[in-house]
């Protein structure tokens, strides 16, 4: 190994054009990542130095000079990602293997790092982190997106962080996740595609989360986790998709733990490292809630336990999230209870007790506060109410064509579920016609109590301790959903099960008929104006952002999105 002269230099470019390869401590860009590669790989001693990304970076050029180490010139450092993300588009590559970010590391720490992009080979021994690890080396924190595919007609040993343990490595890896998709012929895992394990090798491998996408012609060696010659310490090993082949390494985690940040808060637990990145799920109790758990900065996707009226358990939340919902179900009904609220503005803090404000569902009075989420949207209450100043509400039913009907109403029928329109962003209060006394009769099917009028179906979500006080259902397969898409406000179909989510107090629809539509339009009254007014009303009441979240005027050209959704602007 070279003798370092300097920690703090990054790159010395020479008037002739070549870079003389010296100690990076410190990467915001291409150039600087490149530098940083040429150092390595020209056999810079990097033991006793800790390397920062300091931004977001996408890298560019080829694969010798973008990725780190070389079978002879390891990287044996502390790089720290610091929660950026490096971005790498690497495809077509023939001749070489051992293609990762991190081609060859020993006795180095890699943490705090995201990986995207896509890398495409002949060849194997590819991962989203580091190809190949010798000496006692740890990959913690760590996730990656990146696609990976090769085409080599033999096992593959990809590794969504990490292809390959070599022979006599101590090799740990804990708190990583791999979420993007592997391709090839067999032989490949979604955390690590194999421990060669040597008489004198270990691992440890604990708090991982496969929640990619395998993609194998072939089924020989192939793992949701990993796979190794002996056996190391593991645990706490989830997949949420088993992969076509797998054998069953790893525990899938439930529709349950996914829904109800159960999952998340487990592998917080569990995670003992106090670095940049967390386990974390954001929107809880929200039918957006993020389908798996992701590591994370963002404070607002931290997952906390409190105590909540009496519950007989602690539900999980979002600090400034949604509360559980309302709706308690007995033996034989449900029971919205004067205690409970349907939203907060601000949650406390892990194991605080928390007592409801004023945004609930009373027992006599029967209230239902909202903040309108969109312009349009489906409701279902269990009593009746007159509207709210400034809504209007429509029954929908469906005869033939290609659009449903709505047909205006002057009141909300209990259990009856209706279209509603207003103001995006305004408040409403619905408040019971009557005496409300809260219990109804009724059977639930999965935690579910289901009502139906015309073609909608309205929801009550069982929050009860069985369901982990959660809120949220699926749609299910072949039913529809309001959202203001591509094709504009209407009913679009749910393609698949276990996808699409919905809250208590929302509906679905559904038709009886044979036709394979993905879209259905609205038509009010015998005319469309009324549609397009509840269109334009959420148009005009929400910012529109591009995909890069820079704010666009109306005069923005493609993909763009609003209201926490994306459509297409021509």
């Amino acid at each position: 190994m070279k003798k370092i002269f300097t920690l703090l230099v990054t790159a010395l470019v020479l008037g002739t054009g070549s870079v003389m390869a010296t100690i990076v401590t410190s990467i915001s860009d291409n150039a600087s990542w490149k530098a940083f590669v040429s150092s390595v790989n020209s056999g810079d001693d990097y033991s006793s130095t800790i390397v920062k990304l300091t931004a977001d970076v996408v890298v560019d050029g080829t694969v010798s000079e973008t990725t780190v180490g070389t079978s002879s010139n390891k990287f044996n450092g502390v790089f720290d990602g610091q929660g950026f993300t490096l971005t790498f588009n690497k495809t077509g590559i023939t001749g070489l293997s051992n293609v990762a970010p991190f081609q060859f590391i020993s006795d180095a720490t890699i943490k705090n790092l995201k990986t995207a992009g896509k890398l495409d080979a002949n060849k194997g021994l590819m991962a989203g982190i580091v190809s190949e690890a010798s000496g006692t080396s740890t990959i913690t924190n760590c996730t990656s997106s990146m696609d990976i595919s090769c085409t080599v007609s033999e096992d593959a040993t990809n590794g969504g962080i990490l292809a390959r343990g070599d022979n006599g490595a101590n090799t740990t890896i804990t708190n990583c996740a791999y979420v993007g998709t592997l391709t090839a012929e067999s032989g490949v895992s979604g955390i690590v595609g194999y421990f060669r394990n040597g008489s004198s090798a270990t691992f440890t491998l604990k708090n991982v989360l496969f929640a990619g996408t395998i993609k194998c012609t072939g089924t020989s060696n192939i793992r949701n986790i990993y796979r190794a010659s002996n056996s190391g310490t593991t645990g706490n090993m989830y997949y949420i998709t088993k992969g076509n082949g797998t054998a069953d390494d790893g525990t899938a985690a439930t529709s349950k733990e996914l829904l109800n940040g159960q999952l998340a808060y487990n592998l917080a637990s569990a995670d003992d490292t106090n670095n940049t990145l967390f386990w974390g799920q954001g929107n809880l109790n929200r039918s957006n809630v993020d389908a798996y758990p992701s590591l994370t900065n963002d404070p607002k996707k931290k997952v906390v336990q409190v105590n909540i009226n009496g519950m007989s358990t602690t539900p999980f939340v979002n600090p400034g999230g949604a509360a559980p919902n309302p709706c308690r179900f007995g033996k034989t009904g449900f029971k919205l209870s004067s205690g409970d609220a349907y939203s907060l503005e601000t949650m406390p803090t892990e194991g605080d007790t928390f007592t409801y404000g004023t945004s609930k569902l009373e027992t006599t009075t029967g209230m239902y506060c909202i903040t309108l989420p969109a312009a349009a949207m489906t409701i279902v209450l269990p009593f009746d109410c007159d509207l709210p100043s400034g809504i209007t509400a429509y029954d929908i039913s469906y005869t033939s064509g290609d659009k449903v009907t709505a047909t205006s109403v002057t009141k909300i029928t209990a259990n009856k579920p209706v279209l509603i329109n207003g103001t995006a962003g305004a408040k409403y209060k619905f408040e019971a016609s009557s005496s409300f006394g809260g219990t109804y009769a009724g059977t639930l099917t999965d935690g579910v109590k289901a009502h139906t009028n015309g073609v909608l179906t309205g929801v009550y979500v069982d929050a009860n301790a069985s369901s982990g006080y959660n809120p949220i259902a699926y749609v299910p397969e072949n039913s529809y959903v309001l959202q203001n898409g591509a094709s504009g406000l209407g009913f679009y179909k749910v393609k698949e099960a276990n996808k699409i989510k919905i809250t208590s107090f929302r509906a679905y629809a559904t038709f009886d008929y044979s036709g394979s539509r993905e879209f259905l339009g609205i038509d009010i009254n015998g005319n469309t104006t009324g549609i397009n007014e509840m269109k334009t009303q959420e148009t005009n009441n929400a910012p529109v952002y591009s995909l890069s979240g820079q704010r666009v005027g109306s005069d923005y050209k493609g993909v763009v999105i609003q209201n926490g959704k994306k459509f297409v602007v021509k």
